[in-house]
């Protein structure tokens, strides 16, 4: 087998490790890129007063599903500042933007579409860049990618681009400690599919399924803790690993099919994304077994379950537990609608990386099936 792993990010782990983010800082002219929910408490301030006399402005309106006009923005903002580093705070949508900010902010000509339909060649080098994740689910942190809502064309892109690697990612669990429920669910999900993409997509070898593994263990074992009770540390911990380990793994082989789907669902119809990917994450899970049972039996064996049909069994119990939308229909999308939905899936490339063959019919009969 040949393969390639490439990943030039710095991954720094521990719990209260925010505290000393400013020495992390390579720059004298810092963006802090957030959301308005992470600009409201206690420790970002603390991550601010970190940065001293460095921090040049910031930018606190990243909003969910980022727009190209909110990413524009503050693009322009960064140019104009002649920032020379970028820190993003928050979950994947304020890591996206920062990620892209970076990129874009060395450069003087093109808006952001230019960049995603190709109108211009990439930029071949950013500012500085540190990452630190709020959430446990998106890996954005230690990701090339970030996908944008075109809201427009009505459709979700990704950007791909070496130069949004992060130079360092700053993974410290406290600050997943005040994550609401619904977002640990709808997260932690997102990192179990990142996972278990990975683990099976067409181009994956063997780091990141030993990577992946890992995840889907951590996450099976600690994501209905960390939904449960919140102040258990042990869980949160648990589960900012697996969401950067999950990163790691798809960093190299992109997502498959529940992620192709999944774009058009929460761009349509706002769905939250977690909850759109993992809405076909348990019949994807089946439709695969026929093509991948020799490599689901040693996901079983690795998380300690007895057989495939017991590993996706428990896949489907955490689904139920952890009280994520059952049923399409609970956001307005009707029968008719399923035509769409499957052409859209079967749009997008990473579709073509699920390890059984998928066909418009597959789709839109799995889609039916949970309307």
């Amino acid at each position: 087998m040949a393969f390639t792993f490439f990943l030039p990010v710095k991954m720094e782990f521990g719990r209260d490790r925010y505290k000393a983010c400013g020495e992390y800082v390579k720059g004298t002219r810092v963006m802090v890129i957030t959301d308005p929910v992470i600009a409201s408490m206690p420790y970002y301030g603390e991550i601010k007063d970190t940065l001293s006399d460095t921090l040049a402005l910031t930018y606190e309106k990243v909003m969910p599903n980022p727009e190209t006009a909110m990413i524009d923005e503050a693009v322009s903002l960064a140019r104009a500042a002649g920032i020379d580093c970028v820190l993003g705070v928050g979950g994947g949508s304020a890591l996206d933007t920062a990620k892209v900010v970076a990129m874009l902010s060395r450069t003087r000509e093109g808006e952001l579409k230019d960049f995603l339909y190709q109108r211009c060649a990439y930029p071949t080098e950013r500012t500085g860049l540190l990452l630190m994740p709020t959430t446990a689910g998106t890996g954005s942190e230690v990701t090339n990618v970030a996908v944008i809502n075109d809201t427009e064309a009505g459709m979700k892109k990704p950007l791909v681009s070496p130069y949004m690697y992060a130079d360092i990612a700053l993974v410290d669990p406290a600050l997943t400690d005040t994550m609401p429920k619904k977002v640990t669910a709808s997260t932690g999900i997102d990192a179990f599919c990142h996972a278990i993409e990975s683990y099976w997509a067409t181009n994956t070898n063997p780091v990141t399924k030993a990577v992946a593994l890992e995840a889907m263990d951590l996450i099976l074992k600690n994501l209905r803790r960390a939904y449960e009770d919140g102040a258990d540390k042990p869980a949160r911990d648990n589960m900012a690993k697996a969401s950067m380990l999950a990163g790691v793994a798809f960093s190299q082989t992109r997502t498959t099919v529940l992620h192709a789907i999944s774009y058009y669902l929460t761009a349509r119809y706002r769905i939250e994304h977690g909850a759109a990917c993992a809405f076909t994450l348990v019949p994807f899970l089946k439709y695969n077994l026929g093509t991948i049972r020799n490599e689901l039996q040693k996901a079983a064996d690795y998380c300690g379950y007895r057989t495939p049909e017991d590993f996706i069994e428990t896949v489907s119990e955490l689904y139920r537990d952890i009280s994520l939308p059952k049923k399409l229909s609970e956001y307005g999308i009707l029968p008719e609608d399923a035509d769409k939905i499957a052409g859209e899936g079967m749009a997008q490339a990473t579709t073509k990386l699920n390890p059984r063959p998928v066909t418009f019919d597959a789709i839109k009969e799995i889609v039916a099936g949970i309307i």
